[in-house]
């Protein structure tokens, strides 16, 4: 069974199929990503996992939403390029967006992000909407957790920070899907602020005491307010890119399988 794009289908073929299918609703951003990278980066890689990953989840009707490209990137000023919502908008934002689905007739939502800065308003908002909705299913979650032991099992020349920001593991993302908006001319041989004494560290640490733990704090990675960038792109290639988008289609293809009715 193929999957469907939301917004190429009508009132009626989407009312007569919505109970018994799964709405996959993509999340991201619209921000900087370093001077190699277009703005859009977040919203084309999340939209390509939701794609495929809607068409390896055989036996199951996923019909793909419209992204949500504008998300939470205050972090990211004052760098050109970033449309963003305020916490509170965002949230009230999905919120709406998936009442709106469920008032389509959806009653299992799986919500894909590919943006850092949504994730703890994303479990919030899905959290939140089954407590209001007992019939309902919502799952919510970044690609890259929901495949992070694999993809952090991929051989590369050095350790891959995954997701990070605009460096190793994003930009294989991009030379595998869009190569063409890929500035390479400009990707950074050296993270610029190694020796900047302003930089404490070069890298998001992970979260301490697991993935669900709140404990994020913007001071200890000063790199990306003198870049934009969480590392270089030295480990980065079209192949390592190919690895990372199938790992990634075929664990989101499997939540979806566990999603459906």
């Amino acid at each position: 069974m193929a999957y469907s794009e939301f917004a190429r289908l009508t009132r009626d073929q989407i009312g007569q199929r919505a109970a018994a299918a799964v709405a996959l609703l993509p999340t991201a951003s619209i921000e900087q990503h370093g001077p190699q990278h277009p703005v859009g980066l977040d919203t084309m890689c999340c939209l390509a996992v939701a794609r495929g990953a809607a068409e390896a989840a055989q036996g199951v009707d996923v019909i793909v939403a419209p992204p949500l490209h504008f998300g939470s990137s205050d972090h990211h000023r004052p760098f050109p390029g970033v449309l963003t919502l305020r916490s509170p908008t965002f949230y009230r934002v999905l919120t709406e967006v998936v009442e709106s689905l469920r008032l389509s007739g959806f009653r299992r939502i799986l919500i894909l992000n590919g943006h850092g800065g949504n994730y703890l308003m994303l479990q919030q908002v899905a959290r939140d909407f089954v407590l209001a909705n007992p019939d309902m299913r919502v799952a919510g979650g970044a690609y890259w957790d929901i495949a992070r032991p694999r993809l952090e099992a991929v051989p590369a020349a050095r350790q891959v920070l995954v997701p990070g920001h605009g460096g190793d593991f994003e930009t294989a993302l991009m030379l595998h899907l869009h190569p063409d908006l890929v500035r390479q001319d400009l990707l950074p041989v050296q993270h610029a602020d190694r020796d900047d004494p302003r930089s404490a560290a070069t890298a998001i640490p992970p979260l301490r005491g697991g993935a669900n733990v709140a404990d994020i704090d913007y001071a200890i990675f000063p790199g990306a307010r003198v870049t934009g960038l969480s590392d270089d792109a030295r480990a980065a290639t079209a192949e390592l890119g190919r690895q990372y988008y199938q790992i990634a289609v075929e664990e989101v293809a499997d939540l979806l399988r566990s999603l459906a009715p």
